[in-house]
């Protein structure tokens, strides 16, 4: 087994959880920076982006969790992850 995968995943679960966290702070922040034409003024986005902080912290703790256990709960954990940097990035290309 390469002694490197547990550091891998966890590179990846930090580089998904900063990703989810700087998204969610944009949306969360929008309305200090709302769009043209945006007659809510930004505040549509309050809520989204706070959810998005809360699932990066999710993703960031159970990787932490996971981590400790054995190659199963780390490639669990890779999926996991995986999963979440596919759904972020298919819901910000709609």
């Amino acid at each position: 087994m390469n002694r490197n995968l547990p550091r891998t995943i966890a590179y990846f679960d930090f580089v998904v959880a900063a990703s989810l966290v700087a998204w969610g702070l944009f949306l969360a922040t929008a309305p200090l920076h709302p769009p043209p034409g945006d007659s809510h003024g930004g505040l549509m986005a309050v809520f989204p982006g706070l959810l998005l902080i809360l699932l990066a912290a999710v993703t960031y703790g159970s990787g932490k969790l996971l981590l400790r256990q054995n190659i199963w709960g780390w490639l669990l954990q890779a999926f996991v992850v995986a999963c979440i940097g596919l759904l972020a990035v298919m819901l910000s290309a709609s």
